[in-house]
């Protein structure tokens, strides 16, 4: 990530610099103007646009991890309706399930162990399924049944959702755009400061970082002349 920063940095000076060179040849005028206004305006409505869809994807994400929440939490409550004989073995599988489930959110980062704490997750979500069928199709009270395993596939369904939501991400369209626009404006940046005669900021700082060296460095070389050649 640091090497991808540093790069585009890079590669926003040297574009700026770029510019700078094709403006001192004066090519100006009316198309110019045109072509610099759409490209920053494109661009303004390019970071608004990505940063309102960022916006609704990380709200949808925090509700439908909520909802699962919920989902879970009613689930569990509801082992209570088979006989307390059959609760224990199914509550431990749940309890799996939902350990799976806490590691994936922690390990999110980490890809390839997200990867292996969502299939455990499946995994157990599979024995919860099956140990919850062979259990109700021990019991005679249908209500209670339908209660149960209703519970479990509306947690399933809230897993499947979130699962599928932490995969949505902005097309590659829209990220190349947002690699490419920003390095388009600082060429036309560039071209702009050097055709109206005005200096960067970042190069003037640059210059004046580098002429106060020139100007110590100087000052040094005299002062140690002097002292040498002192009669």
């Amino acid at each position: 990530m640091v090497f991808i920063v540093v790069l585009f940095f890079t590669g926003v000076l040297s574009f700026l610099e770029v510019g700078r060179r094709l403006g001192k040849r004066n090519i100006s005028g009316k198309a110019y103007s045109l072509l610099s206004s759409a490209v920053f305006a494109l661009m303004g409505l390019l970071i608004a646009f990505s940063f309102s869809g960022a916006e609704v994807r990380f709200e949808t994400k925090r509700q439908l991890i909520v909802t699962e929440t919920i989902a879970i939490q009613t689930a569990y409550l509801r082992i209570d309706l088979l006989p307390l004989s059959k609760q224990e073995p199914l509550r431990g599988i749940f309890r799996k399930y939902l350990d799976a489930r806490l590691a994936f959110y922690r390990d999110i980062a980490d890809q390839k162990e997200a990867d292996v704490q969502m299939d455990r997750a499946r995994a157990s979500q599979r024995d919860v399924w099956a140990q919850a069928i062979t259990e109700c199709r021990e019991m005679t009270c249908a209500p209670a049944n339908t209660f149960l395993m209703s519970s479990l596939n509306a947690m399933i369904d809230a897993s499947t959702a979130c699962e599928v939501a932490l995969k949505v991400h902005p097309p590659k369209v829209v990220l190349l755009l947002l690699a490419v626009l920003p390095l388009i404006c600082s060429l036309l940046a560039g071209y702009d400061a050097a055709g109206n005669g005005r200096c960067l900021p970042a190069y003037a700082g640059l210059r004046n970082h580098f002429g106060d060296h020139r100007l110590r460095y100087s000052r040094l070389r005299v002062s140690t002349n002097r002292l040498f050649h002192q009669p």
